[in-house]
C-alpha cells in the first residue's frame, strides 16, 4: 500500500535555504543534489519503512531521511 509524502512548510524552506547556500559555491551541484535529495524522499511512499522514525515525534508515521552532507571540494 502506497502512502502521501508531504513535504512541511519548513523541510521546503530548509531545501531552498541548503540549495541557496550550495549554489553560492556551485549552482549546478546545487540543483544535482536537490535533486537527488528529492529523489530519496519520493521513494518513500511506497517503501514508508526505509527513513527512521524521528526521534523528537517517537510517531512510526512520521520518518526522515539523513542524507550526505554537502562537503565543498
Amino acid at each position: 500500500m502506497a502512502y502521501k509524502l508531504t513535504w512541511s512548510p519548513l523541510s521546503r524552506d530548509d531545501l531552498r535555504d541548503i540549495v541557496r547556500y550550495i549554489s553560492y559555491d556551485s549552482p549546478r551541484r546545487a540543483q544535482a543534489f536537490a535533486l537527488r535529495l528529492i529523489a530519496h524522499a519520493d521513494r518513500l511512499p511506497e517503501h514508508p519503512e526505509s527513513g527512521r522514525v524521528v526521534p523528537e515525534y517517537h510517531l512510526p508515521h512520521i520518518r526522515e531521511i539523513i542524507y550526505r552532507p554537502y562537503r565543498i571540494v
